[in-house]
């Protein structure tokens, strides 16, 4: 089958027919693709290079290339006729030809001058196949590039009339150089760049204003860059705006830090005007990127202004996520309680973004603590009515969020002991057990609470208790562990295939299943500091527990708490 496509593509009468030998060739693809052809088979699609289409010649050029990469003495085969194309008056053909020959190794000697020739042809898009055939060969013959000196010339080619050509040089060049120290723009260059930018199309002003902070080391052409760029900020094109915005961030910090405080006057209000209009959400995307990028001297700017991000139904979830991210940057003393009323407000949302808003509100209802402690107070109130609402939803997200409790100076706050009676109730509960069963992680966090917060309920001990046994009788907790001897040792049996199975134990999950065994002891410590009566049958478990297991770190936590233990019993029968 592939035998006779390749013999109907080489015919004359087809060679004749442009559109159907580019549907011939679309098949060819589809088999290369799917691997039910090999490259080699289509040598002798090599007559089709006689074709005067220029799409035909690039299609078959392309193979080519392909197939002198597993016949290498193939290539000779092409030179006649690459050098033939060169000389086209059609310029996508000598576009084609050029390209071709800079990609096949081995052919450097006549893809150098072809090059060279190529860089001052009068059609610009032979001169872009010349600057991008550069990077080509360089991917096969770094050598040659650097001896025949074509990095200078493509710097030459940085001076082209043409955006297109200058783009691309620009992004050869980067590509080049990016292992060398990077590009180097000259002060003489950078002029000429700005004084082409009033011509140049919005998208390739774009891509110049990417490269231009390579010059950012010199302070003249920092301000000069600055000077004549700054009226790009009050065009109509958002991507123009963003493209000059983050130029000019680049440039200016951190070489030139003295002219921080002035770009921030001046970018703040055109970045927040754009929030405020800007529709298209992927547009609002990279703009919040960008604003996210920015240090707190910006957001201190934000702040002053009202409403310059809004949440909408229609946001896609990332977009969501960094409207919120914004708005905790814009958090200070004045506007954290309304801010963090926005967030408690788009509850719920997505798993994701739960997580989000209620780290962030804890976060900011911290920020006006001393001053304002009724805002902390409100948050954790906030959090307990939630978590009364839906604890299924709510409970392991407020688990894992870092509350901000301290156990010294919350020791008494009536809304850290509400919140903690109801995280203790409701992961008492059977929903709650079957939660931290199925999510272990969460073992850890409930566990720091009890030990800090247990005083607040004399249920605390015994569901110290329920989640050990639980955690304890755990089938995952016996594959890893199995008293043994009076020792915990990993699962090994006796077969050679049990050995190997348990020999791939992750170690990660035995360091943290010993971590849990430490949470479980440190809070059983601190319970029957409270609760003496009541913990000790369960301490006198865990103790055993922990003492079985080979580990030295929990042994010497396990020796230093049963030493203290000893000593205030000494102390007290002493006495």
């Amino acid at each position: 089958m592939n035998s006779a496509l390749v013999s109907e593509l080489s015919t004359m009468e087809t060679i004749r027919d442009a559109e159907k030998c580019l549907k011939l060739l679309d098949q060819i693809d589809n088999l290369l693709e799917t691997n039910r052809m090999d490259i080699q088979e289509c040598a002798g699609l090599f007559k089709l290079t006689a074709s005067n289409n220029a799409k035909v010649k690039s299609r078959v050029w392309n193979l080519m290339v392909k197939v002198c990469q597993e016949d290498k003495e193939f290539a000779f085969m092409l030179i006649a006729s690459l050098n033939k194309d060169l000389q086209d008056p059609n310029p996508l053909i000598r576009s084609s030809s050029l390209s071709t020959l800079a990609s096949i190794p081995g052919l450097d000697q006549f893809a150098v001058p072809a090059i060279r020739k190529g860089l001052e042809d009068e059609n610009p898009a032979v001169r872009i196949a010349a600057v991008t055939g550069v990077g080509k060969l360089w991917l096969h013959s770094t050598n040659s590039v650097k001896e025949h000196g074509l990095i200078d010339d493509l710097y030459t080619a940085l001076r082209d009339m043409n955006s297109t050509v200058i783009v691309f040089t620009l992004q050869t060049l980067v590509f080049l150089l990016e292992k060398d120290g990077g590009i180097i723009l000259s002060r003489k260059l950078v002029s000429h760049f700005l004084s082409r930018l009033p011509n140049f199309p919005d998208q390739e002003f774009c891509c110049i204003a990417e490269y231009l902070p390579a010059a950012n080391k010199d302070l003249d052409i920092v301000l000069s860059i600055l000077n004549q760029l700054d009226s790009y900020l009050d065009t109509k094109n958002g991507s123009v705006v963003l493209s000059t915005a983050k130029l000019f961030t680049k440039l200016v910090y951190p070489h030139h830090a003295q002219l921080q405080s002035s770009l921030v006057r001046r970018l703040s209000p055109v970045m927040s005007h754009w929030l405020r209009q800007s529709k298209s959400r992927e547009f609002q995307e990279l703009l919040l990127d960008f604003c996210l990028s920015l240090d707190q001297q910006y957001f201190k700017q934000f702040a002053k202004e009202k409403d310059l991000v809004k949440m909408r139904s229609k946001d896609s979830e990332e977009l969501k996520e960094k409207k919120i991210q914004f708005l905790l940057r814009l958090a200070d003393q004045d506007s954290a309680r309304e801010i963090m009323n926005t967030l408690l407000n788009l509850l719920p949302s997505t798993s994701k973004l739960n997580a989000i808003i209620i780290q962030g509100a804890c976060d900011i209802s911290q920020l006006a603590k001393e001053q304002n402690p009724q805002m902390r107070a409100d948050c954790l109130q906030n959090l307990d009515m939630l978590l009364k609402s839906e604890a299924t939803l709510y409970l392991p997200l407020i688990l894992k969020a870092d509350l901000r409790l301290d156990p010294t100076l919350d020791k008494d706050s009536k809304p850290v002991r509400d919140l903690v009676q109801t995280i203790f109730q409701k992961t008492s509960a059977v929903g709650g057990m079957n939660q931290v069963q199925e999510t272990p992680s969460l073992l850890p966090h409930i566990l720091t609470i009890l030990q800090h917060f247990g005083h607040v309920s004399k249920n605390a001990p015994y569901l110290l208790e329920a989640l050990f046994l639980q955690f304890n009788q755990s089938a995952d907790n016996h594959q890893l562990i199995k008293q043994n001897g009076g020792k915990m040792l990993p699962d090994m049996t006796s077969s050679k295939n049990g050995a190997k199975l348990a020999s791939k134990k992750s170690a990660k999950s035995e360091h943290d299943t010993t971590f849990v065994y430490s949470c479980f002891l440190s809070a059983a410590v601190a319970l029957f500091h409270v609760y003496p009566a009541v913990c000790q049958p369960i301490l006198s478990q865990i103790f055993f527990t922990c003492s079985n297991i080979n580990d030295y770190q929990l042994h010497l936590q396990l020796k230093s708490h049963y030493q203290a233990l000893a000593f205030k019993a000494s102390k007290a029968g002493g006495s």
